[in-house]
C-alpha cells in the first residue's frame, strides 16, 4: 500500500498536458524556471530542457533524460477511504524555504513536498518516493 500510482507517459503527450498542473520547476541549459505553469510555460525551451517537474497537490509529472532519450512519469495519489486518509504511509505538508533567487523569480517563499513511506524486510520505515506538491 504505497499511496500513489506511477505511470509512464509518451514524451509528446507529457508536453501537451503540463497545463493540467499548477506549478513547474524546469532546469534548462541557460536558466532554471520556477513558478506557476501559466507564468513559465511560454519560457520553456524544450531543446534546452535537462529536467522538468510539473506539480500540484494531487500529482506530479517528471520529465527527464534517460540515456539520451526523454522520458515522462506521472505520479498521482491513490483514491483513499476516510480510514486510509489518516494512514501512516504518507507524510504531507513539509515546507522548505526557497533561496532568495527563487523567491524573487517566483514570488513564493516555500515549496511543499509529500513523502510516501514503505517498510523494508526488517520492518523499518523507508521513504519510497518524495514529490513536489506546491509553492506557497
Amino acid at each position: 500500500m504505497s499511496g500513489y500510482r506511477k505511470q509512464s507517459i509518451p514524451i509528446d503527450e507529457a508536453k501537451q498536458i503540463i497545463g493540467q498542473y499548477q506549478f513547474g520547476l524546469v532546469y534548462q541549459l541557460e536558466k532554471i524556471l520556477l513558478g506557476t505553469v501559466e507564468k513559465i510555460q511560454s519560457e520553456i525551451i524544450w531543446e534546452e530542457c535537462l529536467e522538468a517537474r510539473f506539480f500540484s497537490e494531487e500529482k506530479e509529472l517528471h520529465i527527464f533524460d534517460y540515456n539520451g532519450t526523454y522520458r515522462a512519469v506521472c505520479v498521482e495519489d491513490e483514491e483513499k477511504s476516510n480510514e486510509e486518509k489518516s494512514s501512516k504511509y504518507v507524510l504531507e505538508g513539509k515546507q522548505i524555504k526557497l533561496s532568495s533567487q527563487f523567491h524573487e523569480q517566483s514570488g513564493f517563499d516555500f515549496y511543499k513536498v509529500k513523502k510516501y513511506i514503505s517498510y523494508d524486510e526488517d520492518g523499518q520505515a523507508v521513504v519510497e518516493l518524495t514529490r513536489l506538491t506546491g509553492l506557497c
